[in-house]
């Protein structure tokens, strides 16, 4: 996992920009963890780990609503499940899942407080206020003022609420169109856009990897064995293919940059599958063989990237 995240040379170059996608891309990888922890193990320490770790993403960027909403889903997912098999106590599920929840905002909290504790509920609302120029219409005056008049904690919880919207409105709205292949698309689908930033930005030795990972995750689910690893492998693949799915949105206007939750569930879905895998034969070859050749076709793409900083 350290290899594929670490040599990839789009992940490197993008490193050096003042922004918070590379970050993004690392805590959104250890929320997926945490979550792959709270399935295996179902204890409130898990829980609050993932919670935890959901916090930082969502402070990290934004964009983590999207692991925020996918978790929570995917959370209620597995409590009704059990209590429709009878395999967990249903409420025993809906105390972690509290635990997760109250984990993540005490993590938003604690780092906006700082902010806001010696600002008066005045203050606040006018310095909000101020990123909306322009949209001041869509301003939510009455939520936002309710929050910063409440209590400190919310007053916290105001600031990122804040950044939220703001982010919103500028994603789907702010900006023109995106462009991919000579042509400017406002709304609809584009198919063919994050699959061929995947396919031409990802290594070659990474999407090898990842291609004998679906291999061996298919066969496994073809054949029906009933192996703990593919629940497991399941669950970063799924968010990654329905981030992709929704990332193909032309109005979310997206870029090279923002493809990279879609790269990270999948590099954790190979990770959990080869290690699941390294003795088995791939055309007669040892798993564990093709993925020290692929690692180095990777790091020689990325010293070929970078010959000077490396």
């Amino acid at each position: 996992l350290l290899a594929l995240l670490a040599l990839n040379p789009v992940f490197i170059g993008h490193a050096t920009l003042v922004t918070f996608d590379v970050p993004a891309l690392l805590t959104t990888i250890l929320v997926l963890l945490g979550m792959v922890g709270f399935v295996k193990y179902r204890t409130y320490k898990w829980s609050i780990l993932a919670g935890g770790l959901m916090g930082l993403a969502l402070v990290t960027k934004y964009s983590a609503i999207a692991v925020f909403i996918y978790a929570t889903i995917y959370m209620f997912g597995l409590a009704i499940y059990d209590f429709v098999k009878k395999t967990n106590n249903l409420n025993k599920n809906l105390l972690n899942i509290s635990y997760f929840y109250l984990a993540t905002l005490m993590v938003i909290i604690i780092i906006y407080l700082p902010f806001v504790i010696n600002l008066s509920s005045a203050d606040q609302l006018t310095l909000m206020s101020k990123n909306w120029t322009g949209h001041l219409s869509r301003y939510p005056n009455d939520l936002l003022s309710f929050l910063t008049k409440l209590s400190l904690i919310t007053k916290a919880l105001a600031v990122w609420l804040n950044g939220l919207f703001i982010t919103k409105l500028e994603v789907v709205s702010g900006r023109s169109g995106t462009f991919f292949m000579s042509h400017v698309y406002s709304s609809g689908y584009i198919l063919p856009y994050f699959p061929t930033l995947i396919l031409t930005k990802t290594p070659i030795g990474t999407l090898l990897i990842i291609a004998i990972s679906f291999w061996h995750f298919g066969t496994d689910v073809i054949k029906r064995e009933s192996k703990k690893y593919l629940k497991f492998a399941a669950l970063p693949l799924i968010y990654g293919l329905v981030y992709l799915a929704y990332g193909m949105d032309s109005r979310l206007k997206l870029g090279v940059r923002h493809m990279f939750p879609v790269i990270g569930s999948l590099i954790l879905f190979s990770t959990i599958v080869v290690s699941n895998n390294w003795s088995k034969l791939v055309l007669k070859i040892k798993t564990s063989t093709l993925v020290l050749v692929f690692v180095a076709l990777i790091l020689i793409a990325t010293l070929l990237s970078f010959p000077h900083e490396i």
